[in-house]
């Protein structure tokens, strides 16, 4: 029976397979900080985040985006209803800014108090 050599690949340089998998695994990684500009209507808003003021608007934060994570801050301004927004949902891999921009919608109470000069204003 004659030597059969058998191929034995080459560790040394990896699929292209691997190659992709490894630079999809290793993006997150590079990179990571990402931007988000908040801007409001009318500006000059407070922005606040886990109970801590952390600026007025319009204001540009860095983050670390976090997987399924939507770092929830609250934009607000005296007079007006204060918002919620999730600033991190929208970061991906590829996307290193966005921005959030509020409109700020003045504070009256309950249903059926609107004036029509209030819906003149706006």
């Amino acid at each position: 029976m004659p030597d059969v050599k058998r191929a034995v690949p080459s560790r040394s340089r990896p699929g292209p397979v691997r190659a992709v998998l490894l630079l999809l695994l290793a993006s997150p990684l590079a990179g990571c900080l990402r931007h988000v500009t908040i801007t409001s209507d009318p500006v000059g808003a407070s922005v606040t985040r886990r109970g801590e003021e952390i600026g007025t608007t319009p204001l540009q934060l860095t983050v670390w985006p976090v997987p399924f994570l939507g770092q929830p801050v609250r934009v607000g301004l005296a007079g007006y209803r204060g918002q919620e927004i999730p600033i991190g949902r929208h970061l991906g891999l590829l996307r290193r800014h966005t921005t959030h921009h509020v409109l700020l919608i003045p504070g009256h109470g309950g249903a059926g108090t609107w004036t029509p000069e209030d819906a003149e204003d706006r």
